[in-house]
């Protein structure tokens, strides 16, 4: 599905690039899309540990594994 790897794509970018607030909602899209990208939810552990959310990132951590 090539919006999913455009999603994918720039979720990633924004991402690396430090830009979390705005990577969180394309990356929790493209987890709705495909719940099985692992490196994905590892991203969303780490923005929702950052933000004091350790539940959520907890959550994301388990499904990465």
């Amino acid at each position: 599905n090539s919006t999913l790897q455009e999603l994918y794509d720039l979720g990633k970018k924004l991402f690396d690039e430090g830009k979390l607030g705005e990577a969180e909602p394309v990356l929790h899209e493209v987890v709705a899309i495909n719940p099985k990208y692992a490196d994905v939810h590892n991203k969303l552990g780490v923005i929702h540990n950052l933000k004091g959310d350790l539940r959520k990132a907890a959550e994301h951590f388990e499904k990465a594994l």
